[in-house]
């Protein structure tokens, strides 16, 4: 947002004023910049050297009135973004009758005011997998797809980085288990970008060890304003038998949905616990079948969501 220009002429037409200008005075400068032809007389020699002075001051003018526009440009918008800001701080004291910090307020707009993509449907379905023949009992396979669209709430182009990093056991338990077994990404409004077998492959080869966890780097997508790109991840890891696994977003997100299928032989106590001020919600629990659905049904903001738990049954 800026100020009101003071001058009646709009910025693209002194803009085109200034162009002009500059553009005659390149021309005066080359045409004046030629040997006079022999016989002219002093006059003519004098009024030569006065038009190539001329040509050579409107381009000093029109170079030194653009950048000086440009400076008093960025001036003025520091000051609007100034009182932008001081009015944002009374616009929450008038409606909240609070005194909110300056660095509450730059954290609400870091994590939420100013976020150009929402995550809307997501979900994450998670089975729990008896290890492989021959796998130790200690641990168990983990099979997750992760599914949400991401919708651009803003007026430019936006980009999210399909990117992040996947536990892994330490030194002592089954490492290089990490494998990615589909990914697409696609828009609404435009082609996918990438086959999901290529995207696949993608993945799994930008796997890279990071201590006890599993860097992995799809690429970075681009969302029109108005535009919402949808992603689906299916991938499996190896965990402890008793052990912890936190969802959250990264992004804000209108609610989560976390459900867990046990299909292993020896049966799990699973729980979940709210990152979050609201409580989780479990719903379409069966313990006998060991299958349980937890969720948050309120907004989240980044780096909020769900931690969950399992140990096997006694």
């Amino acid at each position: 947002m800026a100020g009101p220009k003071q001058s009646g002429l709009s910025t693209t037409t002194l803009y085109l004023i200034a162009t002009v200008v500059f553009l005659v005075g390149c021309a005066l400068t080359f045409f004046t910049g030629t040997e006079h032809p022999e016989g002219w007389t002093a006059l003519q020699v004098a009024l030569l050297h006065v038009a190539k002075e001329i040509g050579f001051a409107l381009i000093v003018a029109a170079v030194v009135w653009m950048v000086f526009e440009q400076l008093a440009a960025r001036h003025e918008q520091a000051i609007w973004n100034a009182r932008i800001e001081s009015i944002s701080e009374n616009v929450f004291y008038g409606v909240l009758r609070r005194q909110i910090p300056a660095g509450v307020l730059h954290v609400a707009n870091r994590l939420a005011l100013t976020q150009s993509l929402l995550r809307k449907n997501f979900r994450y379905d998670i089975r729990l997998l008896d290890p492989e023949e021959g796998g130790s009992a200690e641990y168990l396979e983990l099979r997750v797809k992760a599914r949400y669209q991401l919708s651009n709430v803003s007026d430019i182009v936006a980009k999210h980085s399909l990117k992040g990093h996947l536990p892994e056991p330490t030194s002592k338990g089954p490492r290089g288990k990490v494998k990615f077994h589909h990914v697409e990404v696609r828009l609404r409004k435009g082609a996918s970008d990438g086959t999901p077998a290529e995207l696949v492959d993608k993945a799994n080869a930008s796997l890279k060890p990071d201590g006890n966890r599993i860097a992995f780097d799809i690429g970075e997508f681009a969302v029109e304003p108005e535009d919402t790109l949808s992603c689906e991840l299916e991938y499996s890891l190896i965990k402890s038998s008793e052990d912890t696994d936190l969802i959250r977003t990264h992004l804000p997100a209108e609610a989560l949905t976390v459900s867990i299928k046990d299909e292993t032989k020896k049966q799990f106590l699973i729980q979940a616990l709210s990152i979050h001020d609201r409580d989780v919600i479990s719903a379409k629990n069966d313990v006998e079948q060991g299958s349980y659905e937890y969720q948050i049904n309120d907004y989240l903001l980044p780096h909020q969501g769900m931690l969950l738990w399992w140990k096997p049954r006694k």
